[in-house]
């Protein structure tokens, strides 16, 4: 969601009869999507969006439902056909951007990765498992949410003085 709510950005895992996942886009608050966005012509999960401060919208997504391989896509203005950012990835899981526009996302086998401007991948911090993440951009800590019903915390991400906390979901 940009933070005047005139464009919202959902990943769609799959559609209702089990066909490929897509990204609705929609504008202006509007209730219905103003356009869907795919990618390649093949079966594919989604997984994540994330929008960029120019306004482009990246979607995560896997080959199939059961994983792998991942890849990472940017449209444009949130529109047209895609172009790929990261591929190859064994599962790729959610996507975010932080405050100077560096997009992070979780591989789920190998843990959580920063993309300087979206280039330039390198691993910051092994942990696996992780399937979707926020950031809290008061902290600037990054949230992640696991399948196992357990929250991490990595306090000051790429920093020297980086921690991370587990704790248990209400429930979990």
């Amino acid at each position: 969601v940009l933070p005047n709510r005139r464009l919202v950005a959902v990943s769609n895992q799959s559609t209702t009869s089990g066909g490929s996942g897509s990204v609705s886009v929609y504008l202006n608050r509007q209730t219905d999507p103003s356009r869907t966005l795919t990618y390649g012509g093949s079966n594919v999960s989604g997984m994540g969006v994330a929008i960029s401060h120019q306004g482009d919208c990246y979607w995560s997504f896997n080959a199939s439902a059961s994983g792998g391989p991942g890849t990472i896509v940017k449209f444009a203005g949130c529109s047209g056909s895609g172009t790929e950012v990261v591929s190859g990835l064994p599962q790729v899981g959610g996507i975010i951007f932080d405050q100077s526009d560096n997009l992070y996302y979780i591989d789920r086998s190998y843990g959580v990765y920063k993309c300087q401007k979206t280039s330039k991948c390198l691993k910051l911090v092994q942990i696996n498992g992780a399937i979707n993440m926020n950031f809290d951009f008061k902290s600037k800590d990054i949230w992640l949410a696991d399948t196992t019903g357990y929250i991490t915390e990595i306090v000051s991400p790429g920093k020297k003085s980086m921690q991370v906390f587990n704790f248990p979901s209400e429930g979990g």
